[in-house]
């Protein structure tokens, strides 16, 4: 049955992982008592979360040729990054007390997935070391689920001008890229605000029209007050 002594299930791994990620690892304790009854000391709580996510992490070698086959006919892929708190200290050959080393700064996790249409089953990839890595795990990721030479690629994202470009850059023509809807609300609502005295109005004006498909007559609509 696969049990294994101090042993720990796929879901509940991913429940530790998921707390984890989220919270301290003692905050992450109490989670998974109240929520699943268990008691699993935070260090196996660290343990695994460490564990999980170095597997996100990219190595040197990039798998940037496309299979020859004709793969998947319609691959899905998304990024987005986030800022995230990082505490550092001095290197463990450091003589003395590495504590009055430490440093807090933030740097952007960029996390990137993809997956065939249809399915719900996701490859993930993680990264912190810049854009340009995450340009590569883009297409990484988009090879492990079955990118070919006549697949299409359909990139969903938040509008930020970077994931475009890494977009075009590593999928070309095969792909094509949707801002979400949630932010090119966002966005609609800030140029209503800029164009228009009854901003509220106008907003749900054109949200109607882009849910319509009538994109270009809302972009001709702002060119001419585009100063």
């Amino acid at each position: 049955m696969a049990v294994q002594c101090r042993g720990y299930s796929q879901p509940l791994q991913r429940a530790m992982v998921d707390f984890g990620a989220d919270v301290s690892f003692g905050e992450a304790r109490k989670k998974l008592k109240e929520h699943y009854g268990l008691e699993i000391p935070p260090s196996r709580i660290r343990e695994r979360t460490f564990y999980h996510s170095a597997g996100l992490s990219s190595t040197s070698e990039h798998k940037e040729v496309v299979p020859e086959e004709t793969g998947q006919e319609l691959i899905i892929v998304q990024s987005d990054g986030t800022m995230v708190p990082l505490v550092e200290t001095a290197d463990p050959a450091f003589e003395g007390d590495r504590r009055k080393t430490r440093k807090v700064g933030w740097k952007e996790g960029i996390t990137s997935l993809a997956y065939p249409k249809g399915t719900v089953d996701p490859i993930y990839a993680g990264t912190l070391n810049g854009r340009d890595e995450a340009g590569f795990q883009m297409k990484e990721v988009a090879i492990e689920a079955g990118l070919g030479t006549q697949t299409k690629v359909h990139a969903l994202g938040d509008g930020a001008p970077w994931i475009y470009e890494k977009i075009e850059t590593h999928f070309g023509l095969q792909a094509h890229y949707l801002i979400d809807y949630y932010h090119l609300c966002d966005y609609l609502d800030a140029a209503c605000q800029a164009a228009f005295e009854d901003s509220a109005t106008a907003l749900r004006e054109h949200k109607k029209a882009l849910k319509t498909g009538k994109i270009l007559g809302v972009i001709e609509t702002f060119k001419a007050k585009e100063e």
